[in-house]
């Protein structure tokens, strides 16, 4: 058993700890070098971890939710290294919670440090983390996502409550906007903490001065159960209004074109776009919390926090409509009762990603159950083979189309292909559009009839799609081959996409480090700055005593134009380093 988990994302390495607790009076990392065992004010045992950057596709998509998207996602794509905090799994969930926040708020609050907790879907800036505990202790136990709804009105949802052994909630308002919504849940959570009255399904609650039914319901952003807080003369009726974009409070994204996933449903993705929330300056650290008291027996009426002044008057968010997708002609024969399904397109390869299916399911939204249930739904009642999901504040618009299988590829019936383009007057970066393919392929490889990831421009097969979660770039893939003299050598395929070259790297005597991480740390560090490695270049590999040059040579597989890896030492200053 493991201990609950937090991550501190940093844009440039710390030297080691001592320099991610620089100035903490209270943690004294202890050896101070990569690994150690610390203990927080509160006498709780917390290990910490200093390693490379992590590539996941579920940091990404918790990434996108956070109200400091546009300052957490670069961080995200770019960090350079990470800090990884595991608690004492033998402590309750409660003071596990409280050790990773007491040790988070003792770091170093190092310039656009990210912190991600991925087991409530939480990634915000480390300043920012810290300033909301230094204003209430309350809120290291939860945190509120909240979002505009076409019709005018907003959904919020309150998260973190299910790791005290709770249930998170969600609350659709009729009237009030995405950030008085989200003001009133964070104060009225925080009350319920301190009192030690969370709702349980089918208690009637009060909040924000009305009564409200606690049934079961499902985050509709992640598609977790949880409990709806809905008002009792629309009990019966469960709400399906989407969320709609609400610049204020929120990026979720809109839409309602027939084959276009409602806003409620489309599972998030990485995202750089702007936002209207405030940045909060580096803040105190916060005195030592109270736990929250007992949730196992909680009244039948919980007594709110002070009802918060909720705005109905707020103007309705846009609702913009992109121009649903037309469904291709049926290109290959289908057994009795499987839908015709398109041919393979073999010019879609250069940007698509395949999911391969062991067998033909009967519409596209028999795929997508898991991950979109309601638009699934929708794409099972069409009868449809394709499908759009729109991400306007990516710019970028994800296209599935259940084909055909892929010639070549074994064990597979069909394919779900997945194209991202720009929304119409949209410029995403490729690297989003990857990421966005990455995110959402990786979770519809989790249902039975997956059988893997088919990447072509990467020329890379997944059977097992939790690779990008264990460190695997997702903008490129490295393979190995055997040069012209016998040799070892490794290369990348993927970056053309990026408008690059592929790079590649031959084996070299005395070199500890495998080439294969040398030459996947050098070409990831370009990436996550914005740009692909030139001719000419000299940077960083993943050990400090070597420097790669980028040379122009024939890639070893193909002959054509390309680059290659010289290796050199580093040179050292004084003998120091």
């Amino acid at each position: 058993m493991t201990g609950l988990t937090a991550y501190v994302l940093y844009p440039e390495a710390p030297a080691d700890l001592a320099q991610a607790f620089a100035g903490s009076d209270g943690i004294k990392p202890s050896p101070t070098g990569q690994q150690a065992t610390v203990s927080t004010p509160s006498d709780f045992r917390v290990e910490l971890t200093l390693g490379e950057r992590i590539s996941n596709p579920d940091l990404a998509a918790d990434g996108s939710l956070s109200l400091m998207h546009q300052r957490v996602m670069p961080v995200v794509a770019g960090h350079q290294a990470t800090l990884k905090l595991t608690a004492d799994p033998e402590l309750p969930p409660a003071s596990q919670i409280r050790a990773l926040c007491e040790t988070i708020a003792m770091s170093n609050p190092l310039t656009d440090a990210v912190v991600w907790l991925p087991q409530r879907h939480q990634a915000t800036t480390l300043v920012l983390f810290v300033g909301e505990l230094s204003e209430d202790p309350a809120r290291m136990y939860f945190w509120v996502h909240a979002s505009g709804t076409a019709d005018g009105g907003s959904v919020g949802t309150v998260r973190g409550l299910d790791a005290l052994g709770a249930t998170n909630i969600q609350i659709r308002h009729p009237k009030a906007t995405a950030q008085a919504l989200f003001n009133a849940l964070r104060e009225y959570a925080s009350g319920l903490l301190r009192k030690g009255g969370l709702p349980t399904e089918g208690a009637e609650v009060s909040f924000a001065g009305q009564s409200w039914l606690a049934k079961a319901d499902v985050d509709v952003f992640t598609g977790t159960p949880l409990l709806g807080l809905v008002s009792p003369d629309a009990a019966e009726e469960p709400a399906t209004q989407a969320p709609a974009a609400d610049a204020a409070a929120t990026d979720a994204p809109a839409a309602d074109a027939p084959t276009q996933a409602p806003a409620a449903e489309v599972a998030p993705a990485p995202a750089a776009a702007p936002s209207n929330a405030p940045v909060a300056e580096p803040a105190p650290t916060p005195e030592p919390a109270t736990e929250p008291a007992p949730v196992e027996a909680p009244p039948a009426e919980a007594a709110p926090a002070p009802e918060p002044d909720l705005d109905p008057t707020a103007a309705p968010a846009p609702d913009p409509t992109p121009e649903p997708v037309s469904e291709p002609e049926p290109a290959v024969a289908a057994a009795p009762g499987a839908p015709a399904l398109a041919a393979h397109d073999p010019a879609a390869d250069g940007v698509a990603w395949y999911v391969l299916l062991a067998d033909v399911p009967p519409t596209l939204g028999h795929v997508m159950n898991d991950l979109m249930p309601n638009y699934a739904q929708h794409l099972i009642e069409e009868q449809a083979t394709t499908g759009e999901v729109p991400y306007e504040d990516q710019q970028a618009a994800l296209h599935l189309t259940l084909q055909g299988p892929v010639p070549e590829l074994p064990e597979h019936a069909a394919a779900v292909r997945l194209v991202a383009r720009p929304l119409d007057g949209g410029s995403p970066s490729v690297a989003n559009q990857v990421l966005l393919q990455g995110a959402i392929s990786s979770e519809l490889a989790k249902i039975p009839a997956a059988r893997g990831i088919w990447i072509p421009d990467q020329e890379r097969l997944l059977t097992d799609p939790s690779a990008f979660g264990n460190g695997a770039p997702i903008e490129f893939a490295v393979h190995q081959s055997t040069g012209p003299d016998g040799a070892t050598v490794h290369y990348t395929r993927g970056l053309r996409r990026f408008g690059g070259k592929d790079v590649s790297i031959a084996a070299a005597p005395g070199v500890t480090p495998p080439q294969e991480q040398l030459l996947s740390h050098a070409v990831a560090t370009r990436l996550a700055a914005g740009r692909v490695p030139q001719a000419g270049e000299t940077g960083e590999v993943a050990t400090r005593d070597l420097t790669a040059t980028f040379r122009d040579a024939p890639d070893p597989r193909t002959g054509e134009p390309a680059l290659a890896i010289e290796l050199g030492k580093r040179k050292k200053f004084l003998g120091l380093f």
